[in-house]
């Protein structure tokens, strides 16, 4: 599958972000040149199988979705793609795992990233691609998930929704892993992972930590990397557990407020994350795998990559 640079992407629309969008001439500049090294994979639209009924509970039951075309990022998103932002946004830069990490290792993954801050990166490429954001956030840089706002019809960028995400991992393809079954599920950057590149690992815990993006090749369909392991992936929508039971089957956008009690939003659902980490089993990457955190808070094994509707 052939990957489509950002710069191509921005070139159907508009290159240049006017200053009374929030970002200057040379910041959008700078955005551009760096952007072009940054690929993205088409997606096409399709049907496929998502869940799984021989996992846990919260991937039942299997069911069948249909989505229209998407793009999605080949990588997670790294320390020099997100350093940028950092620079020009003048945002803090994420905590470092290990001294050095964030400055130091450009193409490893960004980490210690919420799924607020994962947000406000979309919306901020977004404006400097000049592209309209698909966030809109009530309240200040602390706010909770709950205050924000996801519009799909937007052309900017924006976390892939969970459907998005297992279907981009899975090639759409009746598949446990997103490289195939059996033995080869040690392909990925997991606790189990013992291939040719494990002794390049930076040692966040014992032996494991995250790999350069791509490091170990990309898989599927699609040809992404790093889908199962390296680090988990935040994806847009709210978890609920049993979620599935009343999904729609068409573009799903995961539960929003009327799917939860009233005392479970107040309390404030947590996201989802996808994929498996470094520091997971390898059952963590299977492609119907599903776990979830706060959206406010930022680990170390926890990154993400980006997305894009195709109009």
């Amino acid at each position: 599958m052939r990957p489509y640079p950002i710069f191509l992407l921005a070139s159907l629309y508009t290159l240049s972000c006017s200053p009374e969008r929030g970002v200057s001439t040379t910041g959008t500049e700078e955005v551009g040149k760096f952007y072009p090294l940054k690929s993205m994979q088409f997606v096409p639209g399709g049907s496929f199988v998502m869940g799984s009924d021989g996992g846990p509970l919260d991937e039942r039951p299997a069911h069948t979705v249909h989505l229209s075309p998407f793009m999605i990022g080949a990588t997670e998103v790294t320390n020099g793609e997100y350093g940028l932002y950092v620079r020009l946004a003048g945002v803090p830069p994420p905590e470092d795992p290990v001294p050095g990490y964030f400055d130091d290792y450009p193409d490893h993954p960004v980490v210690n990233v919420s799924w607020i801050d994962a947000v406000l990166y979309c919306n901020w490429l977004s404006e400097a691609m000049g592209f309209e954001p698909c966030y809109t956030l009530r309240s200040g840089y602390e706010v909770d998930p709950t205050k924000v706002s996801f519009d799909p019809s937007k052309d900017g960028f924006h976390l892939p929704t969970e459907a998005q995400w297992e279907y981009a991992a899975s090639g759409g393809e009746d598949v446990e892993y997103p490289w195939g079954d059996g033995e080869e599920k040690l392909r990925g950057n997991s606790s189990e992972y013992e291939g040719p590149f494990s002794a390049e690992r930076l040692r966040f815990s014992g032996p494991l930590g995250p790999l350069p993006v791509g490091r170990i090749g990309t898989v599927g369909r699609f040809s992404l990397a790093d889908v199962g392991g390296n680090v988990w992936e935040w994806c847009n929508d709210f978890y609920k557990t049993d979620y599935y039971r009343t999904s729609p089957g068409e573009d799903p956008l995961g539960p929003g407020r009327r799917d939860f009690k009233r005392s479970e939003w107040n309390a404030i659902p947590p996201k989802v994350v996808r994929g498996g980490g470094y520091n997971s089993p390898a059952s963590r990457m299977r492609c119907s795998a599903r776990w979830s955190l706060p959206g406010t808070e930022r680990r170390p094994y926890v990154g993400f990559r980006i997305a894009r509707e195709v109009r």
